[in-house]
Formats: C-alpha cells, structure tokens, sequence
C-alpha cells in the first residue's frame, strides 16, 4: 500500500543517518500521516432543469414552465427549423453545423435572474427568447454573428437587418409610408445618429430601418448593405461610397420605393406554421 511504503522508506532514512530519537519520531509520524480526502465541490444547481425539452432539426429547445409557448413547444421548435433555412438563404450562408440552444423564458425578468440580462439576447451557441421580439430577430443576430457580421457603428443597419428578417408578417414599407404622410418620418441622415435613432418610438426605429434594409437589399444587393452595416467610416459617406448615390438621391429613391411596395404582400415575410404536424 502507498502509506506503507512510505513509512518503510521513512523508517530506513531514520537509521542511516542517525538523527535523534525525537525528532525521527516527529519526522516518521509526519510521514506516515493519511491526508484528508477533500471534499468535491458542488456543481450549482442547473436552473433550466425544470424547464421542457423540445429536439428538432438544428435546436435543443427548452421551455420555461411560465412560457406562453409551452404548449406549442413543437410548433415553434420546427418553425425555428425552417426560418434558420430561409434566413440562411437569405444571408446567403451556410446552415450552421452545430446543435443550436434555444431558450425560451417566460419574461424578461426570468432571462436576467438566470442569464444576468435582458433577453433577446445570443451567445456564441445559443439563442434567448422572451418572446417580445419576434421569431426571427435574434435568430438572424445570431447568423449575423456566425457569418462575421458583428455590429457595426450605425445602429439603424444593426437593428435594420434582425427587424426586416424576423417573420412579424408586418410591411415595413407601408408602415414607413405612413410615417411620411403623418410628418413622423425621421429622415435617413437622422437615422445615421445613434444618439438620436436610440431615442426614437420602437414603431419608427423598427419599420425605417427594416424598410431602409429592405430597399438596399433588393436594389443593390446583400454584399453592399453587409459592407454598410460593418463601415466604420462617417454614415453620409457610406451611403454615397458604397451604393453609389448621393445621399439625398438614395433618400428619394427609398421612399419612393417604399410607396411602391406598400401594398406588396411579397416584400412580407411572414411566420407559416404547418399546423398539421403533430408533436
């Protein structure tokens, strides 16, 4: 055995080298001492184990017991399934390899108690949801991310692109257009300012810049409007630099085409739940 081997070596040390009675016998008993196993930390307590599992496709969902999607924990898990295809499609990406962790909390106070912050909010792995925002908005934040797009210094592109991109059914077109009419528009240089663009009503900041994102996207393309939302660069000068108009052109152009596609059901993209499909 190990201590007793240890005692042997301990004991054939004292001898040889004849140290006195009293000292090798502290010196023995110290070696021969068994030390105390230490005791295994616990591992906290895991908060999402009461929560429901829901496994489909690319997501490992979990649903908290206060969540209004509890009851449609399979529904929404496979709606999440097909938006990941079509926003990636859409983002001209990939579909991500790895397994994606979706957690959908009951409320925003629910997300901070366990997480710290607010949700929607993502990681590296996985998406959470308080279901405030619709379906698709931190789904595409999260492919964003994966795609290399990181926020980039104009707030109106950053939140743009989620908005346009997160299944709500709403035209954003049409919305803006009515902001026209009524004298609530803010006007695209304004929007630059994030100062001023974080201030502004949720309805304004959503449907200009989602409607902004749409009319660069189907004119001049997705290259452009990602160079736009990672330009670090002055946001007069990277309207006119990178689409190549000047800025009050681009300006007149947008609403016009918002005017255009105001009653266009095709510029929506819209949640379809195949209701058919049980869990």
């Amino acid at each position: 055995m190990r201590f007793a081997g240890h005692d042997h070596r301990c004991r054939r040390f004292f001898i040889a080298i004849g140290v006195a009675a009293a000292l090798g016998m502290l010196f023995f008993t110290s070696c021969g001492r068994k030390e105390e196993p230490q005791k295994a930390a616990s591992a906290p307590p895991d908060p999402y184990a009461a929560w429901s599992k829901y496994t489909y496709g690319h997501f490992v969902a979990r649903f908290s017991p206060t969540s209004l999607y509890l009851n449609r924990k399979g529904e929404l898990t496979k709606a999440y399934e097909r938006f990941l295809t079509e926003i990636c499609g859409l983002l001209e990406m990939p579909v991500p390899d790895q397994k994606i962790q979706l957690y959908v909390y009951g409320n925003r106070l629910e997300a901070e108690k366990i997480i710290g912050e607010d949700a929607p909010t993502v990681t590296d792995s996985a998406i959470h949801w308080d279901g405030t925002y619709a379906y698709g908005y931190q789904l595409t934040k999260f492919l964003l991310a994966k795609k290399g797009v990181q926020s980039g210094r104009f707030n109106v592109i950053n939140e743009g692109i989620p908005h346009l991109l997160n299944y709500s059914g709403i035209n954003y077109h049409a919305v803006l257009t009515r902001l026209v009419d009524s004298g609530g528009y803010v006007p695209l240089l304004t929007l630059g300012d994030n100062a001023v663009f974080d201030t502004l009503r949720f309805k304004v900041k959503q449907s200009e810049s989602a409607s902004l994102c749409g009319f660069i996207m189907f004119n001049f393309g997705l290259d452009p409007l990602l160079k736009l939302a990672k330009s670090r660069d002055d946001w007069k000068a990277s309207i006119e630099i990178l689409l190549q108009l000047r800025v009050d052109v681009f300006e007149t152009s947008w609403l016009k085409f918002a005017r255009e596609h105001g009653g266009d059901t095709s510029a929506v993209i819209e949640e379809v739940v195949d209701t058919t499909q049980k869990e």
